[in-house]
């Protein structure tokens, strides 16, 4: 089975195929300076600057198949247009599911902030001094059912009102459906007069005294 693989893999490469793991080991080095073997040459070159037990004639030797399988792997690999492409389907077919249109039209804005561990980089957190938590804070926009339409992550101390100018341009730009938006009374004057020029009605949500949000 492990033959056949390397079989396949030195066919790929327009080289000849091995019957046996002798022929594999004595197979002459191909010519690296073809065309065929340039679209990984920079890779390649920054990997023969590594340490390696092995001899330069043998890394010549297994550098095409790596290629082709380098090349094979990335061909497969979905793309991010096409993994949120999927993601936003799926969004829609829920919508659809619970008797709702498709795209949503009145989304929600909150920002919770959350602790983050002591690994995190410092550059990338701070202190929210009204909830005294040292961590990030999460610009969610989601809809009425709780699903996410954007995300925006920053350091805890980032006023929302500041921030919270980004997540409507996000939600802006994927569903354009959106006309009204409901937020924390912390999205102030700013985000308000940025989201009216998107084409977005931002109305900032007053809690009654006795609520816990």
């Amino acid at each position: 089975m492990r033959l056949r693989r390397v079989r396949g893999r030195f066919a790929r490469i327009n080289l000849p195929r091995p019957k046996t793991f002798g022929e594999v080991r004595s197979a002459p080095l191909p010519d690296l300076h073809t065309p065929g073997h340039l679209t990984y040459s920079r890779v390649m070159s920054r990997r023969r600057g590594c340490p390696s037990d092995l001899s330069d004639a043998r890394q010549a030797l297994i550098e095409p198949v790596l290629t082709a399988c380098h090349e094979e792997r990335m061909a497969s690999a979905p793309s991010i247009g096409r993994l949120f492409a999927e993601l936003t389907g799926l969004l829609r077919l829920v919508r659809e599911q619970e008797g709702h249109r498709a795209q949503p039209s009145a989304p929600i804005i909150d920002s919770p902030s959350v602790k983050t561990t002591i690994d995190v980089p410092t550059a990338g957190q701070d202190t929210d001094a009204g909830k005294k938590i040292v961590g990030r804070k999460r610009h969610i926009v989601t809809d009425t059912h709780g699903l996410p339409l954007a995300v925006l992550v920053t350091a805890a101390s980032a006023p929302d009102g500041t921030a919270g100018t980004q997540p409507p341009t996000g939600v802006a730009a994927t569903h354009p459906t959106i006309t009204k938006a409901r937020a924390d009374t912390a999205y102030r004057t700013k985000a308000i007069n940025h989201a009216a020029t998107l084409g977005i009605a931002l109305e900032p949500v007053h809690h009654a005294p006795a609520t816990v949000a």
